[in-house]
């Protein structure tokens, strides 16, 4: 930290004193607490096990970007889900009492630890035996005529995802999405179809080299590991922008622990911020296009060599008024001037968007506009350039990757998916892990929110809202692992490609639980025995072999059994021979100007 630059330094303040930040010694006083009755298996699981609490990744409290510790307060807040002991079922409340209770006091329960079955019009859970309880599950998926599988990435591991997907299509439902909000998708959607690809081109690491990186609607909030990845950056000369209405807490500064001088003053990590107003994302977009073009800063060389129909965009960028596009950004024209030619003049950027970027009726033109941008720069397929998507749960990638994603012809999203459910349009609905964000519209009553769904099922290791609506006829719980309990091990996959290997780790043991990928595999055992040799794998090993032999990208997931085990399908830098279309180039997406301000 250079003591002596005011640029570098947050506050003058020691210890941030007044400000608005991050408390880590309260929040590891809090997991310690929380964690007081499984606090060897809790210190491993921090110690050992893949993070999966945001997007970026690590292992451990190791990361393959920077050297030193790194654990987050929001790593240390979460703790608590993975060592929360049983809950006595009998002892369970009758539903109405359990209905007025928030999701967090409902996780504060503990953990389900046997087969929970509701029936209509029922004030209690009754427990089951797995035996009953899969009997159930596969007689209603033999009748259901309509049926909706939520995957939810943040709390189930590779193997987990892959057997959902695997027999939601052995069920033929085109209806099979992971729960996110529609800003993840609408970014690996546009990706898909420039790249063929619809993953980041670019790793972590690159943000320490680079000369500028660009946060376009990223919240930094969401992602902790990425403050210090940028203090490291900025610190090795990288000039780091962030694009969005709102000045977040963190563009102040942060404080760090990991660094005594970043702990005492704090570490400023944004040079600039542009305020660009609700809505003006598009029109920064276009206005900084506009601006490259007038300024030579295209680089129509690569553009020739790499890409198709960007011909037809050159004359309508001409054809923009840049002064209305500018009004449109909230920005002063010499803000939009100067950014056009930062970008410009880099050598290495990287553009980090976050999934602000494709809420909105108009989130596809607004990345479409934003990737255009990086194309014309010729950033994606460059070593050491590119752009990464942010956002979505940790596992997002992961689950993309294994095809947990809505048949393009007649597939519904997770969004149409929950109004699904609440239109009686669907006879079934298949959760694994936390749904209730897609399942319950805002101010829900639970008692008829999902009554129109004859059956449900859902796959969890806590309740949540959506477990407790009314049934139209039944409510199946399942209880599985986490993550970090399951035999094997389990592995997930970060923003930028790198598939983790998280190991087993002992010691905190809920006898009901089975692990998520053997949950499906059970339901799949009863529907379909003559096939029982396909679905029944002995641990998440022998998952992982089989997504090795149908995933050739994620080949190396096999060789994966011991702390730290990592790799990164596609290499640091994706595209960079070729890209994954069939002519190999890349394409520009169909984008329109927006409208005038």
């Amino acid at each position: 930290m250079r003591l002596g630059s005011r640029a570098s330094i947050a506050s003058l303040r020691p210890f941030g004193v007044g400000h608005r930040r991050e408390r880590y010694a309260a929040a590891a006083a809090a997991a310690f607490w929380d964690s007081r009755h499984a606090l060897r298996f809790g210190l491993d699981v921090l110690r050992h096990g893949a993070c999966a609490d945001c997007s970026l990744g690590s292992h451990g409290w190791r990361d393959d970007a920077i050297d030193g510790v790194h654990l987050c307060a929001r790593r240390l807040r979460g703790l608590h889900r993975w060592t929360a002991p049983a809950f006595d079922p009998g002892s369970l409340p009758d539903l109405a009492t359990l209905r007025g209770l928030s999701a967090e006091r409902l996780g504060a329960l503990g953990r389900v630890p046997v087969p929970l079955i509701l029936r209509a019009r029922e004030s209690h859970f009754v427990p089951a035996s797995w035996n009953d309880a899969i009997n159930l599950v596969a007689s209603r998926l033999r009748d259901a005529e309509g049926i909706g599988f939520l995957v939810d990435p943040a709390t189930c591991s590779n193997e987990g995802i892959f057997l959902a997907e695997r027999l939601a299509r052995r069920l033929d439902t085109p209806h099979i999405d992971l729960v996110g909000g529609a800003g993840d998708r609408v970014v690996h959607t546009v990706l898909q179809w420039t790249t063929g690809l619809d993953a980041g081109t670019c790793s972590l690491r690159d943000l320490l080299e680079a000369d500028l990186v660009l946060l376009w609607g990223t919240g930094l909030a969401e992602h902790p590991f990425l403050a210090r990845l940028l203090h490291l950056a900025r610190r090795g000369g990288t000039r780091v922008l962030a694009i969005g209405p709102d000045a977040e807490p963190e563009f102040s500064g942060v404080w760090l622990p990991s660094e005594a001088g970043s702990t005492l003053l704090g570490s400023r990590i944004i040079d600039e911020h542009l305020a660009v107003r609700r809505g003006g994302d598009r029109h920064l977009a276009w206005a900084v296009m506009g601006e490259l073009l007038w300024s030579a800063g295209i680089d129509l060389a690569w553009l020739e060599a790499r890409a198709e129909g960007w011909q037809p965009l050159l004359p309508t960028l001409r054809d923009q008024p840049l002064d209305e596009l500018a009004a449109g950004t909230g920005l002063a024209p010499p803000a939009v001037r100067s950014l056009a030619r930062q970008m410009a003049s880099s050598r290495r950027t990287v553009l980090l968007t976050g999934p602000a970027l494709g809420r909105g009726p108009d989130g596809n033109q607004t990345l479409g506009a934003v990737v255009t941008l990086a194309l014309l720069l010729g950033l994606i397929g460059r070593s050491g350039s590119g752009l990464l998507p942010l956002g979505g749960a940790p596992g997002w990638q992961g689950g993309r990757d294994l095809g947990c994603a809505p048949d393009p012809s007649a597939g519904w999203d997770a969004d149409r998916i929950g109004a699904g459910a609440r239109d009686d349009e669907l006879d079934l609905v298949y959760v694994a892990g936390a749904g209730q964000q897609h399942l319950l519209p805002e101010d829900a009553d639970p008692a008829e929110a999902l009554r129109s769904t004859r059956a449900r099922v859902h796959q969890v290791t806590q309740l949540d809202p959506a477990v407790l609506a009314e049934p139209g006829e039944v409510v199946v719980v399942l209880p599985v692992q986490s993550r970090f309990e399951q035999r094997g091990g389990s592995t997930l996959t970060s923003v930028d490609r790198i598939v983790r290997f998280s190991p087993e780790v002992r010691g905190h043991v809920i006898e009901g639980c089975r692990p998520d990928w053997k949950v499906p595999a059970l339901v799949a055992q009863r529907l379909m025995p003559q096939e029982r040799p396909t679905w029944d794998p002995v641990d998440s090993a022998a998952v992982r072999e089989q997504i090795a032999d149908q995933l050739e990208r994620y080949l190396p997931i096999e060789l994966l059994h011991a702390p730290r085990d990592a790799f990164q399908w596609g290499g640091a830098t994706l595209h960079e021979e070729a890209f994954a279309t069939p002519d190999g180039r890349a394409r520009i997406p169909p984008i329109e100007p927006p409208p005038q301000a």
